[in-house]
């Protein structure tokens, strides 16, 4: 088993990261894809040859579905309060 590189190690930290976006995603929606979509954007500036990779493409894909449930959530908290409102003046 060879020694790795620093490019080797920076790839394996960015993995990580990635991670470790996935773990703050389960809590924080917004705050993990963020960090998802970054990390993956890294990766493929350094390594362009991952885009023909289909397991490079299931974190960004997972980043996207807790965006659009955060953005769903954050719609939903937006409207609530007027239904709420409309509801309680028609009773």
């Amino acid at each position: 088993m060879g020694n790795l590189t620093s490019s080797d190690i920076l790839k394996l930290g960015l993995w990580g990261m990635l991670l470790v976006g996935l773990f703050i995603a389960w809590k924080w929606e917004l705050s993990g894809s963020i960090i998802i979509f970054t990390v993956t954007l890294i990766q493929l500036i350094i390594s362009p040859a991952l885009l023909t990779s289909w397991a490079m493409w299931i974190a960004p894909f997972t980043g996207f579905l807790f965006y659009f449930s955060w953005a769903h959530t954050e719609e939903e908290q937006l409207t609530t309060p007027l239904l709420n409102k409309k509801s309680r003046t028609n009773a």
